[in-house]
Protein backbone atom coordinates (compact mmCIF):
# COMPACT_ATOMS: atom_id res chain seq x y z
CA UNK A 1 0.00 0.00 0.00
CA UNK A 2 3.11 2.61 -0.62
CA UNK A 3 1.30 5.74 -1.96
CA UNK A 4 -1.98 5.19 -0.72
CA UNK A 5 -2.62 3.76 -4.15
CA UNK A 6 -5.82 1.89 -3.95
CA UNK A 7 -8.59 3.16 -1.62
CA UNK A 8 -9.24 0.89 1.59
CA UNK A 9 -12.12 1.04 4.05
CA UNK A 10 -11.14 1.90 7.70
CA UNK A 11 -11.71 -1.65 8.59
CA UNK A 12 -9.42 -3.09 6.00
CA UNK A 13 -6.60 -1.17 7.33
CA UNK A 14 -7.45 -1.66 10.82
CA UNK A 15 -7.19 -5.62 10.43
CA UNK A 16 -4.09 -5.26 8.68
CA UNK A 17 -2.30 -3.12 11.87
CA UNK A 18 -4.31 -5.66 14.13
CA UNK A 19 -1.89 -9.06 12.43
CA UNK A 20 1.18 -6.58 12.28
CA UNK A 21 1.03 -4.79 15.77
CA UNK A 22 -0.59 -7.54 17.60
CA UNK A 23 -3.51 -4.80 19.35
CA UNK A 24 -6.78 -4.47 20.63
CA UNK A 25 -9.55 -2.21 21.53
CA UNK A 26 -12.00 0.02 19.26
CA UNK A 27 -10.48 1.17 15.92
CA UNK A 28 -9.86 5.08 17.44
CA UNK A 29 -8.18 3.30 20.52
CA UNK A 30 -6.27 0.72 18.33
CA UNK A 31 -5.19 3.31 15.50
CA UNK A 32 -3.94 5.26 17.82
CA UNK A 33 -2.09 3.35 19.24
CA UNK A 34 -0.21 1.97 16.38
CA UNK A 35 0.50 5.38 15.94
CA UNK A 36 2.22 5.81 18.72
CA UNK A 37 4.10 2.52 18.41
CA UNK A 38 5.26 3.94 14.66
CA UNK A 39 5.89 7.38 15.21
CA UNK A 40 3.06 9.03 13.32
CA UNK A 41 1.01 12.11 14.57
CA UNK A 42 -2.50 10.91 14.62
CA UNK A 43 -3.82 14.54 16.39
CA UNK A 44 -6.61 16.22 14.32
CA UNK A 45 -6.01 13.81 12.09
CA UNK A 46 -8.87 11.52 9.82
CA UNK A 47 -8.87 8.16 11.28
CA UNK A 48 -8.35 6.59 8.01
CA UNK A 49 -5.46 8.63 7.16
CA UNK A 50 -3.57 7.73 10.44
CA UNK A 51 -4.13 4.38 9.55
CA UNK A 52 -3.13 4.34 6.13
CA UNK A 53 0.12 5.71 7.12
CA UNK A 54 0.76 3.33 9.79
CA UNK A 55 0.24 0.38 7.29
CA UNK A 56 2.63 2.41 4.40
CA UNK A 57 5.20 2.34 7.75
CA UNK A 58 4.86 -1.00 8.43
CA UNK A 59 5.70 -1.66 4.67
CA UNK A 60 8.76 0.22 5.09
CA UNK A 61 10.13 -1.14 8.40
CA UNK A 62 12.30 -3.84 8.63
CA UNK A 63 12.80 -3.74 12.31
CA UNK A 64 10.42 -3.35 14.94
CA UNK A 65 10.34 -0.29 16.90
CA UNK A 66 12.67 -0.37 20.24
CA UNK A 67 10.97 0.31 23.97
CA UNK A 68 12.72 4.09 23.91
CA UNK A 69 11.77 4.91 20.02
CA UNK A 70 8.19 3.92 21.48
CA UNK A 71 8.45 5.68 24.75
CA UNK A 72 10.05 9.25 22.89
CA UNK A 73 6.82 8.92 20.14
CA UNK A 74 4.47 9.03 23.39
CA UNK A 75 6.00 12.25 24.83
CA UNK A 76 6.01 14.16 21.43
CA UNK A 77 2.38 13.41 20.91
CA UNK A 78 1.95 15.08 24.78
Amino acid sequence: MPGHSAPQTLATVVEILKAQLNLAGSMKEFVEEAALQLGINFKGRPLLDVSMDCVSALAGQAQPLTVLQIVDAMHSQD
